[in-house]
């Protein structure tokens, strides 16, 4: 697994991802999603930035979690993926600014991905690269 912050400048990683927790992970071909893998992360997502910092989030999801995802203090819209364990597109939802709707993904989605609204991912695509665990 290759992570972002091990090629780039400390300072770099701070105006991207605030000091948290989170990561850049190359997910594709000149692709870099953050990360979330625990609660905390998972919980806030994107909520308050001023802009996505990278070209989605990707959240790891725990054996038997089934989030709900909402746009409440989210400024900019973006495109909702579920990914099964074969990391296969399995659900698409598109995210409005500050939308308090609840958007569910399927029970057999292990990632849900944010992405900008002009990355379009294909029904049935897989991703090739493994993808981070949840650690909790």
């Amino acid at each position: 697994m290759k992570f972002w912050q091990q090629t780039w400048p400390t300072a770099v990683i701070m105006f991207c991802c605030a000091a948290t927790a989170e990561n850049l992970f190359e997910i594709d071909k000149d692709r870099w999603v953050l990360i979330a893998l625990d609660a905390e992360t998972r919980q806030r997502g994107l909520s308050t930035r001023v802009d996505l910092g990278a070209d989605g989030m990707l959240f790891a999801l725990p054996a038997g979690h089934r989030p709900l995802f909402w746009m409440k203090d989210t400024r900019f819209a973006l495109t909702l993926y579920g990914l099964d364990r074969n990391q296969c597109q399995i659900s698409q939802a598109q995210l409005t600014p500050h939308d308090t709707t609840l958007i569910p993904i399927p029970a057999t989605a292990k990632w849900a991905l944010e992405t900008r609204p002009d990355w379009k991912i294909e029904p049935g695509f897989c991703f090739t690269r493994p993808l981070p665990q949840a650690i909790d």
